[in-house]
């Protein structure tokens, strides 16, 4: 039995993902197009480098132009499985005792804030910030009630939807608050 050279199909591979970053000139259109004037060379770079969007940008601009940076190098789509503004489910995260330098809660801010990391990718990462990590299921309970919330200002019922349990180290009793 003779097996076909895969060669090609690397080449192909390669080609198509080498084609799909986004190089300087394309980072900063989309940056020019994205963010004020006076902070798309730090947007720019904040593409490229796939580093979160700070650029001391107000708030509203920094959601602005992340969904729209996101939009631009990830596709329309990627909005609809994370968006900056899912930022309020990485709560979910804290006070979590299986981590109590809190890796998952900054990996999920982070990655949250990087609006050039693709969308599964981001997902993966905060799914993997941690192994045998309970609560990214919480996290994405989060999400969905954040697209099906009728009231902006409700907040996520984290005891009525996730288990808590998740966030207690495993063989170690909790009976109240701790003792001096």
């Amino acid at each position: 039995m003779t097996y076909r050279p895969f060669a090609p199909v690397m080449v192909g591979v390669t080609l198509i993902l080498v084609s799909a970053a986004v190089t300087g000139d394309d980072s900063l259109a989309v940056a020019s197009r994205c963010c004020p004037p006076d902070h798309a060379k730090c947007c720019a770079e904040t593409i490229e480098k796939r580093l979160p969007l700070n650029c001391s940008l107000s708030f509203e601009d920094l959601l602005a132009a992340s969904n729209c940076i996101q939009q631009a190098v990830n596709g329309d789509e990627s909005l609809k499985i994370i968006r900056i503004e899912d930022v309020e489910c990485c709560q979910v995260f804290s006070d979590d005792f299986n981590d109590e330098s809190e890796v998952c809660l900054s990996t999920c801010v982070r990655v949250l804030r990087s609006p050039s990391i693709g969308s599964i990718k981001k997902l993966e990462l905060i799914r993997t910030c941690r192994p045998n990590n309970k609560i990214h299921a919480c996290f994405r309970k989060c999400q969905a009630f954040r697209r099906t919330r009728k009231d902006p200002n409700r907040k996520f019922p984290y005891l009525a939807v996730c288990n808590l349990a998740d966030r207690l180290k495993s063989g170690e009793l909790y009976i109240g608050p701790e003792l001096p």
